[in-house]
């Protein structure tokens, strides 16, 4: 990835070099040469007034740096995983501050026109920030291009000790029959493909691009081959069982595909989950959502109290496979992609506004920034001094996205940039799986294992290498 970016450099600042394109509109200012624009989750936006969010760190900047009071901050709700689309080919009409995930770092640096960090900001942020989050965007040259903001990009287990134990979770065969002996759950977002790669990375396969701009798709090796064959054995075992009622007495499977398993965990009907970190607002919400009079509006504390002390997370479960072409059944752990979120300043505004931007961006990222962003919507800090804090300790969410991250590179997949391909293929090929689908007139068969091993080889080859 760094020797690639290096390459690539010239050819980048060639194209904007600082106030080289002039902004002309879209979900940025246009022309307006007082306004600085922050495109940012909505979550993360809080209140000027109430001194909240990132709204409420405004005023504290412009104190700090009076030579920018006249700077109008304006923000624009944007989850950071629309920011590269929404930038398009035209970064001039863009935000001058975005904030992004870390797989969309690769094609914002090649296309879209993220402006380097100066060595005065670098310094700062090695001397802050947790080494991987600011190694993953310091190429080869040693230019930094964007602001570490959080370390919280991956998923792990939530489960609910009311129904399931920590023996029960830790592998998926008694996770999958606890669930049915308890009436309850397992959502498994079987069809969305951030996590369907759970086996095939738990297994030891790679989707990423290499310094070399190689792309690496493991997707039908020997091992990727087991674990699709551990996928289709879960998901009918799973489906060929009796089931479990929810809350309407209706009939369903054991395995849902869920993606946000919030309201289930709160309810009961879901007793395990598979999600990321900075869920953990969602599930304390719908928690307080339930314990809420609608009467009177007041929380019964001792209720919730109770209920949130039976909220729980662990690393991603066990599961048993064999390597394509082999006997030997082992025991794998499932894996997660991980990265983290950033802060960007685009290259294609004002010289003026890009020294702005600068002292903005880091002004968010740094300490203070981090914690305001934690207290707001639960992201994972990764300035060291932030993810010390004992707020943050506390987070089950946090804590057992480090200890999946910990199980190391051969159980995860960093996650940097994919093929365009690759989302769409891989969720198509665990949807079928799941919902062993067969098209009519079509050669489309996921109801065998032939079947299911033939769709993965077509969905290989269109991904490609």
């Amino acid at each position: 990835m760094k020797k690639l970016l290096a390459t690539l450099l010239a050819s980048t600042m060639a194209l904007s070099a600082i106030g080289g394109l002039v902004a002309c509109g879209g979900d940025g200012n246009g022309d307006d040469p007082n306004t600085i624009t922050v495109w940012a989750p909505e979550n993360s936006h809080g209140s000027e007034e109430e001194g909240t969010g990132y709204k409420g760190m405004i005023a504290g900047w412009k104190e700090a740096y009076p030579e920018y009071a006249h700077y109008n901050v304006r923000f624009v709700a944007k989850a950071e995983s629309d920011v590269n689309s929404s930038l398009g080919n035209n970064p001039a009409a863009g935000a001058e501050i975005f904030f992004f995930a870390s797989d969309h770092y690769r094609d914002l640096v090649h296309n879209k026109g993220l402006q380097p960090l100066t060595d005065e900001y670098v310094q700062q942020i090695k001397a802050r920030d947790e080494k991987f989050t600011y190694e993953f965007v310091t190429d080869d040259d040693n230019k930094m291009w964007a602001f570490p903001t959080t370390n919280d990009n991956g998923y792990f287990l939530w489960y609910n000790d009311e129904y399931l134990s920590e023996d029960d979770v830790k592998d998926l065969d008694s996770l999958i029959a606890a669930c049915n002996a308890q009436n309850v759950h397992f959502s498994f977002p079987y069809g969305v493909s951030w996590y369907a790669a759970s086996f095939m990375m738990g297994m030891g396969c790679k989707f990423n691009y290499d310094d070399e701009d190689h792309y690496i798709c493991d997707a039908n090796t020997p091992a990727a081959k087991g674990a699709a064959k551990a996928m289709f054995k879960y998901a009918n075992s799973a489906n060929n069982i009796d089931g479990v009622k929810d809350t309407k007495g209706k009939k369903t499977d054991v395995i849902v595909s869920v993606e946000d398993p919030s309201a289930g965990l709160a309810d009961g009907t879901i007793g395990v989950a598979m999600s990321y970190a900075s869920r953990y607002t969602d599930i304390e919400k719908a928690y307080r959502n339930k314990y809420t009079s609608t009467a009177t509006g007041t929380v019964d504390e001792e209720k919730l109290e109770e209920a949130l002390s039976h909220l729980k997370a662990t690393v991603l479960p066990t599961f048993k496979a064999t390597v394509d072409g082999t006997t030997e059944e082992k025991t794998y752990h499932m894996g997660t992609f991980y990265g983290g979120k950033y802060c960007g300043v685009n290259r294609s505004k004002s010289e003026a506004k890009i020294v702005a931007s600068f002292s903005l961006a880091n002004w968010f990222t740094k300490e203070e920034g981090q914690k305001v962003r934690f207290e707001a919507d639960g992201a994972g800090p990764s300035n060291k001094n932030a993810a010390a804090l004992e707020n943050v300790q506390k987070s089950i969410g946090i804590q057992a996205y480090k200890a999946q991250v910990a199980l190391g590179d051969e159980t995860n997949c960093i996650q940097g940039a994919q093929k365009g391909t690759f989302w769409e293929n891989i969720n198509k090929f665990s949807e079928g799986v799941f919902e062993r689908k067969v098209d009519a007139g079509s050669d489309v068969d996921y109801t065998t294992e032939i079947g299911m091993l033939a769709q993965l080889a077509k969905i290989a080859a269109d991904i490609g290498n």
